[in-house]
């Protein structure tokens, strides 16, 4: 007989211990699968409605309406105030913020330096004269889902406005730009308290 070499009854044992453990030793594991995962998108839709008083109730018009006017003022005169409430209500799902934007259209700068524009948020007035193709903004104002803010325009004919502006016709433009809030990040917002 004979002898083998220690080594290679080292291998082999080894090898067999290596098999023994592999077959003896287990553990537990578990897989979980989550479908049907849903993402879904939000809606920004608003209203933008007006009228003659604060209930709405009196000379009320949707603005969102084809030919729907803010104003449609006649025999107006210097030193006279009319008056328009605005409503603008996020019936959307997710939070927004807006801003109301002003385009005057006449092409007579007289009748244009003699008209102001009273913008007025919760006390907070924006005023501003009009002039022909210059853009006049408002600062942008947050809205949440579901709620409303009420706005007092007022347009002012002033006392400086003389003969020259007699049988005159002065035409604007007003609309209502909103966005999503977190699209406006870079743009100066303000944040107005929670009303019912």
């Amino acid at each position: 007989m004979k002898k083998r070499p220690i080594y290679l009854f080292a291998l082999t044992f080894l090898i067999s211990l290596i098999a023994l453990i592999g077959t003896t030793y287990a553990w537990f594991s578990e897989t979980i699968t989550v479908s049907d995962n849903i993402i879904k998108t939000g809606i920004l839709d608003v209203t933008f409605e007006a009228a003659d008083n604060l209930e709405f109730t009196e000379g009320y018009v949707n603005l969102e309406e084809k030919n729907s006017k803010l104003l449609d003022l006649q025999n107006v005169y210097p030193g006279e105030t009319y008056t328009r409430y605005v409503k603008v209500t996020n019936t959307g799902t997710i939070e927004l913020c807006y801003r109301f934007t002003v385009l005057g259209l006449s092409s007579d700068s007289y009748f244009s330096q003699n008209i102001k524009y009273h913008i007025t948020m919760f006390g907070e007035t924006h005023s501003f004269l009009l002039e022909e193709n210059i853009v006049k903004s408002t600062d942008y104002f947050s809205l949440s889902p579901g709620k409303t803010n009420t706005f007092k325009i007022e347009i002012q004919i002033l006392d400086t406005m003389d003969n020259q502006g007699q049988d005159q016709m002065f035409r604007f433009w007003i609309g209502l730009y909103a966005k999503q809030l977190l699209d406006a990040q870079d743009d100066e917002i303000y944040i107005w308290p929670e009303r019912e």
